[in-house]
């Protein structure tokens, strides 16, 4: 469903004051079970600070969605969450959480630059570590297991855009994926985040050009799973990179995720 006219015009808000150049950089990824020890079966993320721009009716696309602790959050503010996922495993957790929830779509495909279909690569154990990304696994994960190969349906942001609107936010979590399925989309829509790793940060910088190309010209972003801002304004891709390679340079294996407005 599109958009009202005032969702479409509310401003994003301004980032918060704080320094890119002195982050509280969580610890790096490098192990997953805890996370999974620690989480309830039914746990809620915290909403990061773009968040507070959405309002009511408003459509979210949340793209790889796993088990829909980002989309049970999202739900908080009234919008319309349409959850990518192509793990049936997840799908699963999906169908049985949101059960008629009027807020919830559920499209159990990956996205990629076309259609088709593709072998995915299932960790049993840690499903948020499952990958279409052959390159990915061999990253700070390469000691995790990937047990099972799946052929999933693959389908593209411009069809989910003709099929449930315009989204004022899209949020792109694919484990090293990222940079084709934004080819997947040919023009611009709302404010896109898309995950960055250390590794593999020349994807990042593909994918920043293709969103420029688009006509997305604000970047900014948030390390690890911070909620607000990591730069006190929206900064040009370029700039944006010269302070992430900075970081990078100070820390090990830092991750997180690049906002474009």
């Amino acid at each position: 469903m599109m958009q009202t006219q005032a969702s479409q015009t509310l401003p994003f808000p301004q980032p918060n004051a704080l320094s890119a150049f002195d982050p509280a950089i969580p610890p790096a990824r490098s192990t997953v079970a805890p996370l999974f020890a620690a989480a309830p079966p039914h746990f809620t993320a915290p909403l990061h600070k773009i968040a507070q721009c959405l309002v009511p009716g408003d459509v979210v696309f949340d793209i790889g969605a796993n088990n829909g602790d980002k989309a049970a959050a999202l739900l908080s503010r009234g919008v319309k969450v349409v959850c990518i996922e192509p793990q049936p495993a997840c799908v699963a957790v999906l169908n049985n959480r949101f059960r008629g929830h009027p807020g919830i779509s559920i499209v159990p495909k990956g996205l990629g630059s076309r259609p088709g279909i593709m072998p995915m690569h299932i960790n049993s154990r840690a499903p948020v570590l499952s990958t279409l990304s052959t390159e990915w696994m061999k990253g700070r994960f390469a000691n995790e297991t990937w047990d099972q190969t799946l052929d999933v349906a693959i389908t593209t942001l411009d069809e989910m855009v003709r099929q449930h609107g315009r989204p004022r936010y899209a949020k792109i979590d694919v484990e090293g994926f990222e940079y084709e399925v934004l080819c997947g989309l040919s023009r611009r829509v709302g404010v896109i985040s898309f995950e960055f790793t250390e590794e593999f940060f020349g994807h990042a910088e593909r994918s920043l050009a293709y969103l420029q190309n688009l006509g997305y010209s604000r970047f900014n972003f948030s390390l690890g799973e911070q909620v607000d801002f990591a730069l006190d304004q929206w900064a040009d891709a370029g700039r944006l990179c010269t302070v992430l390679k900075d970081v990078f340079s100070r820390y090990n294996q830092a991750w997180g995720d690049i906002y474009a407005n």
